[in-house]
């Protein structure tokens, strides 16, 4: 059996495309980044289950029936039987770093037939990933990361203090300039 899976391709989420591709010019490998963007998005999922969309269709009346028959309980939680399917987009999750792009993966078998749906089998969508939703997150864990290693290399450059509490585009032209100078 072919093995379908669900990938996001975080570098085209929101505006990251033309601000991964600045930052890498100025700051080379942005792997650090993206690693430290996989909390966040395992955090965000994990919630999708826990909350159960919003939005997600209810369970059908026969697989209520099928859920009590094997000791489940009868309507919720929605796709949380045993729990592989939230472990393969949380804690099972597969990521690929590269310096300007990464994905996050599921590797469940049946993950693409819960995010849209399988028609043939009566399986609603249940979208687990939602692009809008996680978009913010995502950037919000990239801009952070990027601040902390701003403030590092700034640092390093200048053996001056940090910049704690300045805003990501004004760390960002600054350390643009700094650079630039050196």
């Amino acid at each position: 059996m072919a093995q379908a899976f669900i990938e996001v391709d975080v570098s085209q989420l929101a505006l990251l495309p033309k601000a991964v591709e600045q930052l890498s010019g100025m700051m080379g490998d942005l792997r650090e980044e993206w690693r430290a963007v996989t909390p966040a998005i395992r955090r965000r999922l994990g919630v999708r289950f826990t909350q159960e969309g919003p939005g997600w269709v209810p369970l059908a009346k026969s697989t209520r029936a099928d859920r009590v028959r094997k000791g489940y309980g009868a309507g919720h939680p929605i796709l949380r039987r045993e729990g592989d399917l939230r472990r393969s987009f949380t804690d099972g999750s597969v990521q690929i770093y590269e310096p300007d792009w990464m994905y996050y993966v599921s590797p469940s078998e049946i993950a693409a037939y819960h995010q849209w749906g399988a028609p043939k089998a009566k399986v609603p969508p249940r979208p687990i990933i939602v692009v809008d939703e996680l978009a913010p997150v995502v950037q919000k864990a990239f801009e952070d990361a990027f601040v902390k290693r701003a403030n590092r290399l700034w640092h390093q450059a200048t053996r001056r203090g940090t910049r704690a509490g300045q805003s990501y585009t004004s760390m960002v032209k600054e350390l643009h300039g700094t650079l630039g100078r050196l």
